[in-house]
């Protein structure tokens, strides 16, 4: 897979997420929702050199393998992630006090 369908997977799998947990019909978590979006989709070339890393010498990525190996690291209860640790300023402080818990399938949804 090339490297940019690859991101392009990623981001989709992250927006699900945002939707999954700021997807309420409330006007904060509209706000909410947007924001969370542009602000992946505006820093998403910042970690090309990262996915450069997995490519081979076509620019393709084994993204199965890539997912996969991953995907299992988070096998049982996933990992647990504070959005207002990484959304810095106002915005940040917006975030309702919820957690995002990655578990293996949200991972492995990259793949579909």
């Amino acid at each position: 897979m090339k490297i940019t369908e690859f991101k392009l997977r990623i981001i989709t799998s992250i927006d699900n997420l945002i939707d999954k947990y700021y997807g309420d019909p409330t006007m904060l978590d509209k706000f909410i929702n947007a924001t969370l979006k542009l602000l992946v989709q505006q820093n998403a070339n910042k970690y090309d050199h990262v996915l450069n890393m997995f490519a081979d010498e076509n620019g393709n990525i084994d993204a199965h393998t890539v997912v996969s190996t991953y995907a299992n690291m988070l096998e049982g209860e996933g990992i647990t992630v504070d959005l207002r640790r990484y959304v810095p300023g106002y915005i940040g402080s917006m975030l309702p006090n919820k957690i995002l818990i990655l578990r293996k399938e949200d991972i492995m949804d990259i793949l579909l």
